[in-house]
């Protein structure tokens, strides 16, 4: 399971820049959450590198996975020393580490109780920086950061009988999904909504049943943010006759949600 202390991050070693091809084959964007505080890179993994060229500017190049922790891919027109700096899941579109876009989606699947198997991929953006690497560094190491927090909904069912878990819905007083733009070059990452909400719903495919008197989890993922508010907990199930059951809660709470940890929140 996802430690609700710290998720491990990663490193990424890109292969030495310079005019080089892409050695890995192309696949689906995608990481796996391996259960057990890691998420690993799967075959096709792709990400995008932004780098200093040496008549000024930046250029971004493709890197994709070739084995282990290494990526292959080709930079053009760098020098003899350049900064990197590593957007994953890939985006093409980015053309200065400064303003760099990330999406926390708003609606998510999780498929069954406790699976965590959706806390990767797009999900879980990374991002990355390694500056002053001189072209003699052929595989320089760049360690990779979570862009997001991880909320670990406890929900128990107090219900005389059992109930299937169909959707988790949950507001803050603060943007925390949709579009957000940061400064890659920064020493502290800030973030701006550019298309932004705050309200991730989290759907179960086929529901979760949770016995009467017992809990289940259920994970999503958000910006990070953090302070005292208003939020709000919507909890759709369904008994055992298929009626739908609708529970809510509205708190006053004081709730942090960090980068890269994953925060308990118990209902009701």
């Amino acid at each position: 399971m996802i430690s609700c202390s710290k998720i491990m991050e990663q490193e990424i070693i890109p292969n030495s820049f310079g005019e080089f091809p892409i050695a890995a084959s192309v696949g689906a964007t995608k990481t796996v959450n391996n259960g057990d505080n890691t998420i690993s890179w799967v075959e096709g993994d792709q990400m995008s590198v932004i780098y200093t060229k040496a008549e000024g500017g930046y250029g971004n190049s493709t890197y994709t996975r070739d084995a282990g922790d290494i990526f292959n891919g080709t930079v053009k027109g760098a020098g003899d020393k350049m900064d990197l700096y590593t957007v994953y899941p890939k985006n093409e579109s980015v053309t200065t580490p400064t303003s760099v876009l990330y999406t926390i989606p708003s609606e998510q699947t999780q498929n069954g109780t406790g699976s965590q198997a959706h806390i990767a991929g797009a999900n879980l953006p990374l991002y990355g920086s390694k500056t002053n690497v001189v072209k003699a560094e052929c595989m320089p190491v760049i360690p990779m950061h979570h862009v997001a927090a991880v909320i670990d909904f406890k929900i128990t069912n107090n219900e005389a009988a059992p109930i299937k878990v169909k959707e988790v819905k949950f507001t803050s007083p603060s943007d925390m999904v949709g579009d957000f733009s940061t400064d890659l070059t920064a020493q502290s990452l800030s973030w701006k909504p550019e298309k932004a909400g705050k309200t991730v719903t989290l759907s179960v495919a086929e529901g979760a049943e949770i016995a009467a008197g017992a809990y289940a989890e259920f994970f999503a993922t958000v910006l990070p943010f953090g302070g005292e508010g208003e939020y709000k907990f919507e909890v759709l199930a369904t008994d055992a006759d298929g009626n739908l059951i609708v529970s809510e809660k509205t708190a006053s709470k004081n709730f942090e949600f960090p980068a890269g940890a994953c925060t308990t929140i118990t209902y009701p």
